[in-house]
């Protein structure tokens, strides 16, 4: 993978997860007001919905559109190289593993494009 490929995803990356903040900082908010006498209840909550929307969010548009709005700016897509679970793809890349994954082994790619079957490449969207 070339070196421009994998700042390219990282900027992508980067770009998504600003957009992810922008939804779920409302959320925060909103559950902090309705459970500030049981902090145990709003970290349960802000748990809950942080996870349903970082799933939601990189399912929906990978599965839908083969790329998220970061990709998009960086004109990155997703391919399928097979039988493709988008579901198995965001596990992964929530991952510990998915990260150290990259080093270790010789094509350079996450242990969630392995899993799924994916890959990213550069595209003119």
């Amino acid at each position: 993978m070339e070196v421009h490929l994998i700042l390219k995803r990282s900027l992508a990356y980067c770009i998504d997860n600003i957009l992810l903040l922008v939804i779920i900082i409302p959320f925060f908010v909103v559950i902090s007001y309705f459970t500030a006498s049981n902090p145990i209840l709003y970290m349960i909550l802000m748990a809950i919905i942080v996870f349903s929307i970082l799933m939601g969010y990189f399912y929906y548009f990978e599965k839908n559109y083969q790329t998220t709005p970061g990709k998009r700016w960086m004109g990155l897509k997703i391919i399928e190289l097979g039988d493709v679970n988008y579901w198995t793809r965001n596990f992964w890349k929530f991952s510990p593993l998915n990260f150290i994954s990259f080093f270790m082994n010789q094509n350079a790619k996450f242990t969630h494009d392995i899993k799924a079957n994916t890959e990213v490449i550069e595209s003119k969207l």
